[in-house]
């Protein structure tokens, strides 16, 4: 008599650790799968990613699921056998690399280095693909392996020279491919340092991170803590960025990168809103080269915010003297002059700078609700109209999906400096 009640328990219990065998949408079989995954239940999963296929079978990310789960459950010959029906269908760069990859593991790898060319022919120097091909020179012998490593060599000098020319057309998002391939083929801490550049370009904080910090252990070099620097201050470690830019300057006996190093600290100070360290740092910066010029725009701003307003327009006074068709300097004069309250002189600034550039979004709203402050609300309406044109132009220009100006690709150059090993 105890048994029926026992398999009525036992059924209970898998309805609810395998939601599969209950109705539900892809969706659900899908969240489903992917927590069995995260335990490494396999099977389940397997069952999930199955369910999700029923419903959707060309689902992406369930196909390439189910084919790891089936590897990671000791079906390799299955995983192969999925990824090479769906493949053809889906027809999609992350499913053959699957592919690939799965031929890799089993060891079968003529055929792995098929489908890693095959690619390759695709989509030339994309990592995951170098990647592969370097998993299988590490298992051939003799001929076949220093031929494959010949090969590799020639791929990661091009590699250098098509990540130098894509950095200089400031191409980052390309550099980052190029690069990857490049530091991981030489190992050389030249080429790495190179590396972490294009990925700080890039935006790629952590990923610039692990490899400065990797370049830590290996050398002791004012330029490697300078550029981890930057790193640890994309990252929002601020402190550390200060201390590793304080190493770089005991290291370094270079006087023109001492300056600039000065300049990256006072940038660091700023972002952490220490300004009057920052004040010290910048100044610095220009006692070691008076001509240092994002020294200067980064001191005139801080003068800015530490109130300093006859100091903030002597800098400024100085830039547009110097740059006169700047209306960065022009805008930045002005608004000294708005902050010391003299408001003539701020109106010229704000003019200039937007004869010079008609759409200069700063400068018009700066006229715009200084003119409002004045009382002048035509000319005040007149400016924030003219705003709001420019603003609907740089949109239609570059796209809604265009990063802020502060988030762009390459701007950090605008205040700080990166550093080579050469």
């Amino acid at each position: 008599m105890k048994h029926p009640a026992i398999l009525s328990l036992l059924l209970c219990a898998l309805l609810l650790t395998c939601p599969a065998l209950a109705e539900g949408t892809a969706g659900d079989h899908l969240q489903a799968a992917e927590n069995y995954m995260k335990r490494e239940q396999w099977d389940y999963a397997s069952y999930e990613w199955r369910a999700v296929l029923e419903k959707v079978p060309e689902h992406l990310h369930a196909n390439l699921g189910l084919a790891s789960a089936l590897t990671q459950a000791g079906y390799p010959d299955q995983a192969i056998e999925h990824l090479e029906r769906i493949a053809p269908k889906i027809d999609h760069i992350d499913l053959d690399l699957a592919l690939a990859k799965a031929y890799l593991r089993s060891g079968e790898l003529t055929e792995a280095r098929k489908r890693y060319f095959a690619i390759w022919k695709k989509k030339p120097f994309h990592p995951p693909v170098f990647q592969g091909l370097r998993e299988i020179a590490k298992k051939l012998d003799g001929p076949e392996k220093r031929q494959m490593n010949r090969l590799l060599g020639k791929i990661g000098h091009k590699a250098l020279l098509e990540g130098k020319k894509a950095a200089r057309r400031q191409d980052y998002e390309k550099a980052v491919d190029y690069y990857h391939i490049a530091a991981h083929q030489s190992g050389k801490i030249d080429v790495i340092n190179d590396y972490g550049i294009v990925l700080l370009l890039a935006g790629k904080y952590r990923d610039a991170n692990r490899y400065y910090t990797v370049l830590l252990k290996k050398k002791d070099h004012w330029v490697i803590y300078a550029n981890a620097a930057m790193a640890q201050m994309g990252i929002g470690q601020s402190y550390r960025a200060q201390k590793y830019l304080e190493e770089a300057i005991s290291l370094c006996d270079d006087k023109e990168g001492k300056a600039r190093l000065y300049n990256n600290l006072g940038f660091i100070y700023e972002r952490s809103n220490k300004m009057t360290g920052a004040r010290y740092a910048y100044e610095r910066a220009l006692e070691l080269k008076p001509d240092y010029l994002k020294a200067r725009v980064n001191l005139a701003y801080v003068y800015q915010r530490l109130m300093a307003y006859d100091e903030a327009v002597t800098t400024y006074r100085r830039l547009v003297n110097d740059h006169p068709r700047n209306a960065d300097y022009w805008n930045g004069l002005g608004y000294s002059y708005e902050l010391r309250h003299d408001y003539k002189k701020a109106l010229d600034g704000y003019r200039k700078a937007t004869r010079l550039d008609p759409a200069h979004k700063e400068a018009l709203f700066n006229l715009g609700t200084l003119y409002k402050k004045m009382g002048k609300m035509k000319k005040s309406d007149q400016a924030l109209e003219q705003l709001m044109d420019a603003r609907f132009k740089a949109i239609e220009k570059d796209g809604a999906g265009r990063k802020a100006a502060g988030t762009q690709e390459g701007k950090i150059l605008e205040f700080v400096d990166l550093f080579l090993m050469s």
